[in-house]
């Protein structure tokens, strides 16, 4: 999955969710114009945390199905879900690094909750784990 047709997936689910302003504006504070634009233009990488708080205000999740089905709504998920994908392939950090061509430091800091992910980086990792991901 490309970084467009990604941003495309969260546009959708906002225009879907019909998101009273009464809820949006406490999200409104965290997520800045210029994020939602990133967000919904897809021309540049943004945080995925922000990509998660977008998710948050639509009140949707990601749904990823790869060797397992699970819906994630935070970072910690997805991180959990990453070091559990790579365990039962049997790769080390190394292998994921090779396969996705990003950076093994970053992998290691990620795993070990030191940082977060751009959501080119993440999709690089989703699409190295052949998931599926939707919205829901």
């Amino acid at each position: 999955m490309e970084r467009r047709e990604f941003c495309n997936l969260l546009l959708q689910s906002k225009e879907a969710a019909k998101v009273p302003l009464k809820e949006a504006l406490s999200y409104a504070a965290k997520l800045t114009f210029k994020k939602i634009d990133d967000i919904e233009s897809g021309l540049k990488d943004f945080n995925l945390s922000d990509a998660l708080l977008y998710l948050k205000m639509c009140h949707n999740a990601f749904e990823f199905i790869g060797y397992d089905m699970l819906y994630v709504y935070t970072l910690e998920e997805i991180r959990d879900f990453f070091i559990a994908e790579r365990k039962w392939r049997e790769w080390t950090v190394v292998d994921v690094a090779r396969h996705s061509h990003v950076s093994s430091k970053i992998l290691y800091s990620f795993e070990n909750g030191r940082c977060g992910l751009k959501i080119d980086t993440f999709l690089k990792l989703i699409n190295t784990f052949e998931i599926t991901l939707q919205i829901d």
